[in-house]
């Protein structure tokens, strides 16, 4: 397979710091490294898709009554630019049958580890990865899915990823640079340009953009979310998820919170145009623009 090269999304509360070690902008968590730490088997999205974590379970005060804290407190969207290159087993495995081709299935990721399906039980897709429990390795491939149909936040061209990485099959605090040793992989070591063998990709940070600045509560004075929802204030609230969620309780009168009141398509397409148009706009150290 050939090197191929994507942008993906990834809503989190890390705020990237630039290291000259690295040359850009790495993790602030420093195990096992700062650059590994940054994908260190996570999931991510395509970054017209990078906004439908954040609607369907990341600001929904109806999930949190009484809770002036985004989920995880994610409040950021992070690009990424990825070199990937596939394994081959995996391609020979996957392409025929997966929803898109050259890549696996899709697997959530949950504190660096696969999610297990049951309690220390992972899914036969995730011991595929390394070989474990008698399935046949196909290599730590990516895996996507689209979730464009989510009625939770039905965004166009949503697809969703999973990047798995060395010792997959444990969490954070328990991957010990032996098992990372034994069972490597994944995201290649800063320098290293994948190979679909010895590493799968590789990243550059491009820029960041904080919710608070996308959805408005910026513009509104406010220093941050918790602040905005302290005052009383309701970013998004919906209790059935059974039906396209309209999203009452916005502020009107400011035109991202207006724009996010109304699930359209046509709405949704501007809420992603403007989530690329302030990455494209914004300015730091190190910054690449994306081109809209």
């Amino acid at each position: 397979m050939k090197t191929v090269t994507v942008v993906h999304g990834r809503v989190q509360a890390d705020t990237p710091v630039w290291v000259d070690e690295y040359n850009g902008y790495v993790s602030s968590y420093t195990s096992p490294n700062q650059y590994q730490a940054a994908l260190d088997s996570v999931n991510t999205a395509a970054v017209e898709g990078s906004l439908m974590y954040v609607q369907a379970e990341g600001i929904n005060q109806a999930l949190r009554p009484g809770d002036c804290n985004r989920k995880s407190s994610m409040d950021k969207v992070v690009f990424y630019k990825l070199e990937i290159v596939q394994p081959e087993a995996a391609l020979e495995a996957y392409d025929a049958s997966n929803e898109f081709h050259e890549y696996g299935p899709y697997m959530a990721m949950d504190s660096g580890q696969c999610t297990p399906i049951a309690t220390d039980t992972l899914s036969d897709d995730c011991y595929a990865l390394y070989g474990g429990n008698g399935e046949s390795k196909v290599g730590m491939c990516i895996g996507g899915n689209s979730r464009s149909t989510d009625a939770r936040a039905p965004y166009p061209n949503n697809v969703w990823f999973d990047l798995p990485s060395s010792c997959v099959m444990e969490t954070f605090s328990d991957k010990t640079d032996s098992c990372r040793q034994e069972y490597s992989g994944g995201l290649c070591s800063y320098g290293t340009k994948p190979d679909g063998e010895t590493c799968t990709f590789s990243y550059e940070i491009l820029g960041w953009i904080k919710l608070d600045d996308l959805v408005g509560i910026t513009e509104l004075g406010y220093s941050n979310y918790t602040e905005f929802c302290e005052a009383g204030n309701i970013e998004f609230w919906c209790e059935d998820w059974d039906t396209d969620c309209s999203g009452r309780g916005w502020i009107s009168g400011k035109t991202l919170l207006t724009l996010l009141r109304v699930p359209t398509e046509r709405v949704r397409w501007s809420r992603s145009t403007t989530l690329k148009w302030l990455l494209a706009t914004a300015s730091s150290r190190n910054y690449h623009p994306l081109r809209v």
